[in-house]
């Protein structure tokens, strides 16, 4: 027989072992064979079924231990076919092995015989309309490709032209599906739905039934219904949605399958769940996986549709939040995201530590670089971004801006930066500590430096800051240009307001070696000395107004290191300032004073100047200089000295003059004057100043003379009578003469040890016709007493004595009472 339906051909032949069998209702053999042409599928362009046909009662018949094949595909079938208005047809089939590929030429040309129905580029199931059916298939293994699946049991009743279809179990790997579907066959293109469920299924093998192949592997949780419309791939992908729950468990994703990353280290350990509302709604994800050793934990709102839209995964895009959480990494996204790895939108990233953040990303970073955050307008790649209207902090500087940034062998930099404070010790790592923190003498923290980080960078970044420094010290407003090119980082910073003067500065860090080293040249004009110097170093015992140059270099791998090889020169001069701590117009004034209860350092004291000047030679971390200069009105100084500028002090010999000039700017600096020598000892922070009287021992007739000029009684105390030379004199027997024991006593500048008192002795009044001024011998108790000032002094400080004091004779002087006083004097 033959017939065309629809513009469907179809021819049957078939053989009847015998028509008596039959007729008796008995048991026959019979062989069919059947064409489509077009086929719906091409496999199934021919049907050739055998089997035992009998004819019941009530008119049906009945096929038992039937056979079939379709294409290659071999089945078992028992059926059932009942005539009538609607014919009806039941079968039960089964296969030992059926490979799925052989049926899944869907949506192709049908036999050679025939063309495409008219209208139609897909199955049209129009035809099973015309009968009723109820099926149910038993495949003990079913094949597609690297798949097998065992147990599948399917079950298809077709009533009225409504089909439906139940995948009542299949098994794959350790997991099975459930599945239910139903159509009306008469409609076209007819709209499917129906709803998925599974457990434990593995999703690379679910992939590949349904040919595709996808990177993530896992197992797969599911209970979606689905809805479409057609049958071809593109009439689904245009036409479906989605609603239910899908999970992932136990997921692995090599990210180098979806970018060429440097690093494409895989996802692991993925646990995601997904909640779908509707196909054209945002999926609400949560879940964790492993990356590098880090677990991440993340939530997300995605649109399906967008993606679903597109045949390419890699070319579809859509709207995405994104929140990620981890150890080293706090970040979030809302914008529009490409299945490339592109993002456009809002980003905001924190990190307590960028060094490990980078390690961790695959990249190098200083240990330095710790805290860090941005926001800002994001356009993303895979390798590369560009960022606007962002705020950016790192290490505690905030900075707003624009820029790109290049992910590779090279971190490249485009960007221009506001700053409102921009602290080069906190970028550093050292947060300021390095400068205004009081310090022991040789205590400062020697903190490492590693600059290594920079040869992994290509920066220029534009910098507008208020403030530009280092520590506490800062010049602004300043525009200029960071660049970092092959580990060197170069700063060029015009000349800028500075403390109420200008700074002009050059710097170059150079991370290319295995020790870090700097290079810093700058110029000084016209700023507040006192404020500077306390910021920059702390040091708070000079002022005015200082101009200064300095060109140094040095390297190390930390701090003290660095500071202790560093070379170069330096020159400062302060104008219209004063020393503060010490007046050493006053301690020529009250001298006498001065011997009798030793050096109090007084902060409120302070020396006037109009000029200071020095220049310094800088080699291993010491500033040397010969040519410390001080011109001010009735003073005059000259010094030298050194600065440790690893250990933070300061060893300076200065010295001080009253002289009879009232010059200051412009005077010389070597008029003769009256004066005693000032040592400035100690560290940065806090330097001891004190007068060195110990220097008088070199010239004992000077001294005496001095100290005459300076008003100290020496006509009571009759020293002015001791003539160098003479001897035996003291009444000793030693041969010296007075003189020369002053002498010897005055060279005696370090303090001796104490001998034990001596008992009082009676006193005996001078022979000077003033009784009123005279006074009892030094006690043990007045000569053996620490007082406040010994611990200011650089030397054992003397008891407290009356100076207009004097011994009972000067030809035959108390041995304990000369002694007393001349301590006094050496010290």
């Amino acid at each position: 027989m033959a017939a065309t339906s629809n513009g469907r051909r179809v021819e049957m032949s078939g053989s009847l072992s015998a028509l008596r069998p039959i007729l008796k209702r008995l048991p026959a053999q019979i062989a069919i064979e059947a064409r489509l042409d077009p086929a719906p599928v091409p496999k199934f362009s021919s049907l050739h079924a055998s089997g035992e046909i009998q004819l019941n009662g009530n008119g049906s018949y009945q096929i038992k231990g039937g056979k079939f094949d379709i294409g290659d595909q071999s089945f078992q079938m028992n059926a059932l076919f009942q005539p009538g208005a609607r014919h009806r047809f039941f079968a039960d089939l089964s296969a030992k092995r059926v490979d799925i590929d052989a049926l899944s030429d869907i949506g192709k040309s049908g036999s050679s015989a025939g063309k495409p129905a008219a209208g139609s580029a897909e199955p049209d199931l129009a035809m099973l309309s015309a009968f009723d059916a109820d099926i149910s298939v038993a495949i003990d293994e079913l094949v597609g490709g690297k798949v097998r699946a065992s147990d599948v049991q399917l079950a298809a009743t077709l009533r009225d032209g409504h089909l439906e279809a139940k995948l009542e179990h299949f098994g794959l790997d350790a997991g099975s599906v459930t599945a239910k579907v139903s159509t009306n066959v008469g409609e076209t293109p007819p709209t499917i739905r129906g709803n998925v469920a599974s457990s434990g299924l593995d999703i690379g093998s679910i992939a590949k039934l349904a040919g595709q192949s996808v990177p993530l592997s896992g197992k797969l949780t599911a209970d979606m219904g689905f809805a479409f419309r057609g049958l071809t791939a593109e009439r689904i992908h245009s036409s479906v949605n989605l609603q239910g729950t899908v999970g992932i468990r136990e997921g692995k994703l090599p990210l180098a399958a979806l970018a060429d990353a440097r690093t494409a280290n895989d996802i692991t350990g993925l646990n995601l769940d997904a909640k779908v509302h509707d196909i054209g709604k945002p999926v609400d994800l949560t879940g964790k996986l492993a990356w590098r050793g880090q677990v991440v934990t993340f939530k997300s709102q995605v649109a399906p549709a967008s993606f679903l839209g597109r045949a390419s995964v890699a070319d579809a895009s859509g709207p995405i939040s994104l929140s990620v959480s981890s150890k080293y990494l706090e970040g979030s996204i809302n914008g529009v995201a490409g299945g490339g790895g592109t993002f456009k939108g809002q980003a905001s990233v924190t990190s307590p530590s960028v060094d490990k953040l980078m390690h961790w990303l695959g990249q190098g970073a200083s240990p330095s670089l710790q805290d860090f955050a941005f926001k800002g307008d994001v356009d993303a790649g895979p390798k590369q971004f560009s960022f606007q209207k962002a705020t950016v902090t790192l290490n505690g500087v905030k900075a707003s801006g624009q820029g790109s940034v290049k992910l590779g062998e090279l971190l490249t930099i485009r960007t221009s930066l506001n700053f409102a404070k921009l602290d080069f010790a906190a970028l550093a790592g050292g947060g300021g500590a390095s400068a205004g923190g009081k310090q022991k003498p040789g205590g400062a923290a020697d903190a490492p430096i590693d600059l290594s980080f920079l040869k992994g960078i290509d920066a220029r970044i534009e910098v507008a800051a208020d403030k530009l420094g280092y520590g506490k010290a800062f010049a602004g407003p300043v525009a200029t240009v960071l660049t970092i090119a092959d580990g060197k980082a170069h700063l060029n910073v015009p000349q800028s307001p500075f403390y109420g003067g200008t700074i002009a500065a050059e710097m170059t860090a150079d991370g290319s070696s295995d020790a870090a080293s700097l290079d810093l040249n700058a110029a000084i004009a016209g700023a507040a000395a006192a404020p500077l110097l306390h910021d920059a170093a702390d040091f708070d015992r000079i002022e005015g107004t200082l101009d200064a140059t300095v060109a140094v270099s040095g390297s190390g791998k930390t701090a003290k290191s660095l500071a202790r090889s560093l070379g170069g020169k330096a020159a400062t001069k302060f104008s219209d300032g004063a020393f503060r701590g010490i007046d050493i117009a006053e301690v020529y004034n009250n001298l006498v004073g001065l011997l009798a209860g030793g050096f109090k350092q007084d902060q409120a004291k302070k020396t006037t100047f109009t000029e200071l000047g020095a220049s310094f030679a800088i080699e291993n971390g010491v500033a040397q200089t010969t040519d410390i200069s001080l011109l001010g009105p009735l003073l005059r100084m000259d010094g030298s000295g050194k600065i440790d500028l690893a250990d933070q002090t300061l060893d300076m010999h200065l010295n001080p003059r009253v002289v009879a000039s009232l010059a200051g700017q412009g005077g010389d600096v070597a008029v003769k004057g009256i004066g005693v020598p000032i040592m400035v000892q100690g560290p940065l922070s806090a330097p001891r100043a004190y007068p060195d009287l110990s220097a008088l021992a070199k010239d004992p007739q000077g001294a005496l003379d001095m100290l005459s000029r300076l008003g100290l009684p020496t006509g009571k105390l009759k020293l002015d009578k001791l003539i160098p030379g003479q001897t035996g004199s003291d009444g000793d027997g030693s041969g010296k003469g007075a003189a020369d024991l002053i002498g010897d006593l005055l060279r005696n500048a370090a303090p001796r040890p104490k001998a034990p008192a001596a008992p009082p002795e009676a006193a005996v009044a001078p022979d000077t016709g003033n009784t009123e001024n005279a006074a009892p011998p030094p006690t043990s108790s007045d000569t053996g007493g620490e007082t406040e000032a010994e611990a200011a002094a650089p030397a054992v400080e003397p008891a407290p004595v009356d100076p207009q004091a004097a011994p009972a004779s000067p030809e035959a002087p108390k041995k304990g009472e000369i002694d007393t006083l001349l301590d006094q004097l050496a010290n």
